[in-house]
């Protein structure tokens, strides 16, 4: 049984059907219904708890994080533009409400005109390793400059314990970034920024551990 209401492939998700490059065992999706919608469509249905996924569903082995909205032209809202971009899997058609398929094209990742600099989060650092590590971004200047503010938060103990990005979202962003096309990239950002320090501190003490090639072919 399928979804009977409208579905889009958002995020990562949008970007992972454009680019024909798969995620590593998870994807996302909004539908105009709620969770009710997805509970009639599938038996194996999970609810994650956490902010932003309203249920998830294991697909032909990928687990799928569903958000369940009224209308979708109310979601251009992500810090960052390229993240608000969307895949109609009724139509096949990609939806760009906010502009970002200038961005998409050139690789470049943005932040969303108009938003608040202060509401950029560790997670959304996270999230823009992602797309560094699985599709090769390269973050703006600006987009750089408020990133270097959310570490210097980290830096002086003043980023607020609850800004933590949930362990699940941990877990899948870490994963993407690892395995990734452009993994060192990635890697290489989040440890400049401070959020492999800051959240995985066991991963960052091996940071300048001489690794000898025959280990590493």
């Amino acid at each position: 049984m399928s979804l009977k209401v409208p579905g889009y492939l958002y995020g990562f998700a949008s970007l992972s059907q454009y680019y024909k490059k798969q995620l590593p065992g998870f994807s996302f999706e909004l539908i105009e219904g709620t969770i009710v919608d997805i509970a009639q469509a599938y038996d194996n249905i999970k609810y994650p708890g956490i902010e932003g996924v309203d249920a998830s569903v294991i697909k032909d082995g990928t687990e799928v994080y569903y958000r369940c909205v009224d209308d979708i032209s109310s979601q251009v809202e992500h810090p960052l533009r390229q993240m608000n971009f969307f895949y109609d899997l009724q139509h096949g058609v990609y939806l760009d409400p906010a502009g970002s398929y200038p961005g998409i094209r050139a690789l470049e990742l943005e932040l969303l005109p108009g938003a608040d600099r202060s509401d950029v989060s560790l997670l959304n650092l996270l999230e823009a390793a992602v797309l560094v590590s699985c599709f090769g971004f390269k973050p703006t200047e600006l987009l750089i400059k408020v990133f270097t503010a959310v570490s210097e938060k980290l830096e002086s103990g003043s980023l607020p314990e609850a800004q933590a990005p949930p362990a699940l979202m941990q877990r899948l962003y870490l994963s993407a970034v690892v395995t990734g096309e452009f993994a060192a990239a990635g890697l290489t950002m989040l440890r400049e920024f401070g959020a492999v320090e800051a959240l995985w501190p066991e991963l960052h003490a091996l940071v300048g551990i001489d690794q000898a090639k025959e280990y590493h072919p």
